[in-house]
């Protein structure tokens, strides 16, 4: 098993200003290492990380332990910290792992947080049934505005003669009105050309860089799906930038279908989308395209979970790996 990696932290502001002279108060805490069933794994791999300023006294410093959980699926954990809460993680062979899970103490006595000894339940996804996909991070400029141009999602490019594609999955149309970055509005529109295809919306509120690698379901739904997706990117003169990509927003879709004679799916490719579609006007004549794909090439299976040692895009940059499965 590798090392386990140090949980991300929330750094709290206020924690940098402390000096590395003060006594900080202890922490303890029990972390349970569970499945999506909330069934204990024993001999996990735990590690919790508690924050101290700086001996410098600019930044902190972390402290980073780790255990093994017993046949309880329990880790404790003791020691100082500045800022009021701990971050941990965990993994497993044979599971996802799931970090930077963060537990805020509600108050403190003497030079305890309380509650003492609280217990803080990390969830590991069980690594299911991985396929090879076409996985990539696209970011790439629409060749033209006020023009329906198809991305093929299989070869990730254009499909010609603005690229080598030669199916247009997504439909892409963007309006651009742009006088600099201050003060711009630029509008995507992405169809699907056939019946049934589309974009199947689903939210996952917890950032990318905590909780489990395996972020969405391992399967794509049935049903759900819409046919078309619009999005823009504006500013007006002295005003931020808005825009209509949430970074809590990701995508399943449904591309290639065909229909039988009673209009049911005959055949389709399903996959998926890490975050949102945005939209990058800068720099550009048109406007960029940027989001996250992973294409299942096998019709009818809605299986999207990735095996990351085969991606059947070839040729990427390491800027344009995934990493998530």
């Amino acid at each position: 098993m590798k090392s386990l990696l140090i949980p991300i932290c929330i750094l709290i502001a206020s924690s940098v200003t402390l000096t590395a002279q003060n006594v900080f108060p202890t922490a303890k805490l029990t972390v349970r290492v569970v499945d999506e069933k909330k069934v204990p794994i024993a001999n996990a791999a735990v590690g919790v990380s508690f924050e101290l300023p700086s001996t410098n006294g600019a930044g902190v410093r972390v402290q980073g332990q780790q255990a093994t959980t017993n046949k309880e699926g329990h880790a404790t954990f003791e020691g100082q910290t500045a800022g009021g809460y701990v971050s941990c993680g965990a993994q497993m062979n044979g599971y996802y792992l799931t970090n930077g899970i963060v537990y805020v103490f509600s108050g403190k006595e003497n030079d305890r947080y309380l509650p003492e000894n609280p217990r803080v339940d990390v969830v590991l996804k069980k690594i299911g049934d991985p396929v090879p996909m076409y996985a990539r991070k696209v970011a790439t400029e629409i060749p033209a505005v006020d023009q329906v141009i198809g991305f093929d999602l299989m070869i990730g490019d254009w499909v010609i003669p603005h690229g080598k594609g030669l199916r247009g999955d997504l439909l892409c149309k963007v309006v651009r009105r742009f006088v600099n970055w201050k003060d711009h509005d630029v509008a995507l529109e992405i169809a699907f050309p056939n019946e049934k295809d589309g974009l199947a919306p689903i939210i996952e509120k917890t950032p990318p860089t905590r909780g489990s690698e395996l972020r969405l379901p391992r399967a794509a739904p049935e049903d759900g799906y819409r046919n078309k997706l619009a999005t823009a990117i504006r500013r007006q003169p002295g005003g931020p930038s808005n825009e209509d990509a949430k970074p809590e927003m990701n995508y399943f879709f449904r591309v290639r279908t065909v229909l039988d004679e009673k209009g049911d799916i005959k055949s389709a490719l399903y996959g998926k989308m890490h975050g949102d579609i945005r939209l990058d006007p800068i720099n550009s004549k048109t406007c960029f395209i940027i989001f996250d794909s992973y294409l299942n090439p096998t019709p009818n299976d809605r299986n999207v979970e990735w095996d990351r040692s085969r991606n059947l895009a070839t040729g990427l940059t390491d800027e344009h790996r995934p990493s998530g499965p």
